[in-house]
């Protein structure tokens, strides 16, 4: 047959071992000349028995034809190309099982002989993929045709008849049929089927509870799966009488629970699969779904009416603000809307009363009976009162109802409270004339409906204040800080640009998407930074930040935003990193003006201490000018200086005050005083020298005020440089003060007596949008100052309980008015001077004062009156000489104390010390640092008056007199 068979097997026996196919040569008569060892595991014959045999022992007669022809065709046309498609038959091994395969024929030529290679590949388990596959598949055409009827339609029978086709479709799916659970009369009802004798629905229609399998499955929850119910003793006699053997239970269970079982039965004897149940349980849930979807539609059904009612009212109560027509469209609706209604009537609170202010259905004998229904009575208070719905089935068993009612012919009501700001003002009251009319649905429409009247008339009542709180609350919305959200690639160019990217940098998504950060919010080196930032959460996988980046917006607005980057994995492979911003400029604005406010309170605490050392130093020099004026001859020249100086130390010491207004917690140190002499003194220290002058209207009977002289004196100082600086060219500036008690369009100011000052300028005036801000502190529309003047008046004023107004028109002027609460008390004027109080003065005095000087012209001015005086350096010796005094009989009728005193003990707690020494203590306190809260509320420390620094005679002499002569 070969001219060398030997030399032919060698050739290629070797190759033919080492592919993974079975591999069979044969010649041009069909018959096997080389095999390789797949072939021989594959069909389990050895070589020896193969060899020499024709194909036929291992192909069945298809392809024995094929393989003829094949052999034919090659041998006939030596040009035919292999077979590049196999073709697919069953093959026998030796113990004559079937196999499928795969074969692909190929011609070889072996010197002048052609051979045929025969590839064969067991396809065994890829038919069982492809099987599985198809029926996966199916499976999944099944679901998603039923899926898909559940979705279209809202009709549960045609679900149930799609989904019970597809599923006897099934190879092992003979019968299916669906029980529905009626929880009312406790059984489970058939709802569907398909193959089902009729006499198996006359028996099994209505299953009882809790009978059989059936509501096994309901009661249990869980897949009931049995083999053989023929040999199930739990099987009645009509479920075994259908013939049927493998049945497959499946609970439909929704939100309520289970509601019922689909059952699917099969006449072979097995269990169902577990890719069966999973099918047949899919559908079960589609089937569920189904159920819950057509009840929705059934409520919505129900509902929609209600709906259009919510809306219609909702229209009509809401197309005004008028609280009167609101009433009326909401009873209106009411009674046209709703078919079970036939009264209603809507009452608000008054005083004692609840008045009717809107009805429908209501006889005027009704009317003129219960329009108004005095505290507490009926149905209407009860409701008012207690803040909730009340709703009474039959009003003939209600206690509540009154004779109107009753008169009526109300049979049954709803009463709901309506509620302003947390509070009831009122209850709307819908009644029928049958009773049990309103079902719970029904009720919870009347409830949406009532609250829906409630907001109409919280609209109505805050109109004005919403309209006001719009443009507010837009602006807060508008500035506040919100999240951005961005992604980039490796190399720093957007892929995602969010809304509140778009708001904070000004660059829309479509102009920012694939373009890099320097071309949109960071400059070069900021952008190469950010850069580095991403390679290096590339390389870290982890977030950086969160960090601070300086940003530029697209028109040319600079801003500070807080960012985290971190990495997300993307499709593709591509590097992909999300940066979340909080856009901070505005909390960095705060922080910077914070340092202002801190860096002011330490000028304040400087201000405070230069204040108490140049005080002191007046003390002395004021207290030797007013005694020598005091001494000089009144007319001459010489006392007429001496007044100037004297004027113009006090004038230091406001400057002094001004600085302590940037102190924390300064208050106020009030005084009976004449703001007539405060506003000219003031105003005339201001205009020295300017080309503006005052003209004042000051009535001689201008009441007097508890106020602090220099901060007064500060506003009014404040307010004529406004005025003088809005007259550039000079002017006239009309300062003018009365008397009023009309104060009752200023809320904020209680009823009383108040002294109005104005101060007019015919400046060019303030624009409308600056005039609600101008109080506040750093506002200034000039290009020099701190912007504080203004809101340092605004301070001062509201401590001493008064207010401050400000009307202007532009081309017209401004008008600056402070109330001050007036004083019932008379200022007492000395003709003379006080020289009849310097000697008057008799007693015992004791001065605590560090300060040398002072204690000098202290002692010159009160020995000079006509008082005995003695005097400490600190607490410690005052202490000393107030005890000794005590013992001998001879104490002191007055203790003038300093508060400060450097390394000693300074005049509070002396103060405290004295009291337990002497309850009865006249102690004066004195003080440089004018802020000092002693001061301000000197009585709660145990004194009985105060003297500030430097000293004024006349303050200095009546303060003392007053506090000797009071207590004795």
């Amino acid at each position: 047959m070969y001219k060398n068979p030997d030399a032919h097997k060698n050739d290629f026996f070797s190759i033919l071992d080492n592919v993974p196919d079975a591999m069979v040569v044969t010649n041009n008569e069909g018959k096997i000349v080389l095999i390789n060892h797949q072939t021989e595991k594959l069909f389990g014959y050895s070589e020896e028995e193969l060899l020499g045999e024709t194909v036929e022992i291992l192909l069945p007669e298809r392809f024995r034809k094929e393989h003829k022809r094949h052999r034919g065709s090659y041998y006939d046309e030596p040009k035919v190309r292999p077979m590049g498609r196999g073709i697919s038959v069953i093959g026998r091994r030796r113990d004559g099982s079937e196999v499928p395969l795969e074969i692909s024929l190929s011609p070889w030529r072996n010197g002048d002989e052609f051979l045929v290679i025969s590839a064969i590949r067991d396809i065994t388990e890829r038919e069982r993929t492809e099987k599985e596959l198809k029926w996966k598949n199916k499976n999944l055409e099944m679901l998603n045709t039923v899926t898909q009827a559940v979705h279209k339609s809202h009709d549960l029978d045609e679900v149930y008849k799609i989904a019970l086709d597809m599923a006897t479709e099934l190879e092992n799916v003979d019968i299916a049929c669906i029980y529905l659970v009626d929880r009312g009369r406790k059984e489970a009802v058939l709802q569907a089927y398909r193959n089902l004798p009729e006499e198996y629905i006359g028996r099994a229609q209505r299953i009882p509870y809790s009978s059989g399998i059936t509501w096994e499955v309901i009661n249990s929850g869980k897949v009931l799966n049995i083999e053989n119910i023929q040999k199930d003793p739990n099987i009645g006699q009509a479920g075994k009488s259908l013939g049927h053997l493998a049945v497959l239970g499946i609970p439909i269970t929704s939100r309520e629970g289970v509601i019922g079982v689909i059952w699917f039965s099969s006449y072979k004897e097995r269990t169902f699969g577990e890719q069966e149940v999973a099918l047949l349980t899919s559908i079960g849930d589609q089937i569920a779904t189904a159920i819950a979807k057509a009840k929705l539609y059934r409520d919505l059904a129900r509902k929609s009416r209600y709906e259009e009612i919510i809306r219609t009212v909702v229209q009509n109560v809401h197309s005004s603000l008028d609280l009167q027509e609101v009433l009326e469209n909401a009873a209106v609706s009411l009674i046209e809307n709703i078919e079970v209604v036939d009264i209603v009537g809507i009452y608000m609170v008054e005083g004692e009363e609840a008045v009717l202010k809107a009805h429908g259905g209501l006889t005027d004998s009704y009317i003129k009976r219960a329009g108004r229904i005095p505290y507490p009575k009926g149905f209407t208070w009860k409701t008012i009162l207690e803040g909730e719905p009340r709703y009474c089935a039959d009003a003939g068993k209600d206690n509540y109802i009154g004779p109107a009612g009753k008169k009526e012919g109300i049979k049954s009501y709803l009463s709901m409270p309506l509620v302003n700001e947390d509070k009831t003002v009122g209850c709307i009251n819908i009644t029928s004339k049958q009773k049990n009319t309103f079902d719970r649905e029904e009720l919870k429409l009347l409830e949406a409906v009532s609250h829906q009247i409630s907001v109409a008339i919280k609209n109505a009542k805050q109109a004005e204040l919403l309209l006001e709180s719009e443009e507010r609350l837009s602006a807060v919305l508008n500035n506040t800080p919100n999240v951005s959200i961005q992604s980039y690639d490796i190399d720093g160019r957007v892929l995602y640009w969010n809304k509140a990217a778009e708001n904070i940098f000004g660059w829309s998504r479509d102009q920012a998407l694939g373009k890099t950060l320097d071309q949109l919010i960071l400059d070069k080196e900021s952008t190469n930074e950010f850069v580095s930032v991403l390679k290096s959460v590339d390389k870290s996988n982890e977030p950086f930040g969160p960090s601070e980046w300086n940003y530029k917006g697209r028109e040319g607005n600079k801003g500070t935003v807080y960012s985290t980057i971190f990495p997300i994995p993307s499709s593709g492979g591509k590097k992909e990193f999300i940066c979340m911003d909080i856009d901070i400029t505005e909390r960095k604005r705060m922080e910077e003006e914070l340092l202002k406010v801190q860096k002011l309170e330490s000028v304040g605490i400087l201000a405070g201490g230069i204040a108490h050392d140049f005080n002191n130093l007046l003390t002395g020099i004021m207290g030797n000018i007013s005694v020598a004026r005091l001494r000089a001859e009144k007319g001459r020249p010489i006392n007429e200086m001496l007044q100037e100086a004297e004027k113009a130390t006090l004038r230091a010491t406001n400057l002094t005050s001004q600085l302590l207004t940037f102190s924390k917690g300064e208050a106020p140190i009030k005084q009976l005083s004449s703001l007539d002499d405060i506003i000219r003194e003031s105003a005339g220290f201001v205009l020295t020298g300017s080309n503006v002058r005052c003209e004042y209207t000051i009535p001689s009977d201008l009441w007097s005020a508890e106020v602090d002289k220099g901060q007064i004196s500060q506003v009014i100082n404040n307010l004529v440089i406004n005025a003088q600086q809005a007259m550039p060219e000079g002017g006239v500036i009309r300062l003018s003060a009365e008397n009023t008690t009309e104060v009752k369009k200023h809320n904020t100011l209680r009823e009383g007596r108040y002294v109005r000052i104005s101060v007019k300028d015919s400046g060019t005036g303030i624009p409308k949008e600056y005039l609600q801000k101008i109080f506040d502190p750093y506002f200034t529309t000039k290009q020099r100052g701190s912007g504080l003047g203004l809101a340092i008046c605004y301070s001062i004023i509201n401590k001493h309980a008064g207010l401050i107004t400000v009307n202007s028109e532009m081309g017209e002027g401004t008008i600056f008015s402070v109330y001050i609460p007036a004083s019932g008390e008379r200022i007492q004027k000395y003709k003379e001077g006080v020289k009849n109080v310097l000697e008057d003065g008799e007693g015992r005095i004791l001065v605590m004062d560090d300060e040398e000087m002072i204690r000098k012209v202290v002692e010159f001015i009160l020995e000079d009156t006509g008082y005995e005086v003695r005097f400490a350096k600190d607490g410690a010796e005052a202490l000393e000489l107030y005890k000794e005094a005590m013992k001998r009989g001879n104490a002191f009728d007055a203790v003038i104390l300093d508060l400060t005193v450097p390394g000693g003990m300074g005049g509070k707690e002396t103060m405290e010390n004295l009291i337990m020494i002497d309850p009865n203590v006249r102690g004066i306190v004195s003080s440089g640092y004018l802020n000092d809260p002693e001061m301000a509320d000197f009585e709660k420390y145990g004194f009985k008056g105060i003297v500030s620094k430097p000293y004024d005679v006349q303050e200095l002499i009546m303060v003392l007199h007053k506090v000797i002569c009071t207590e004795r």
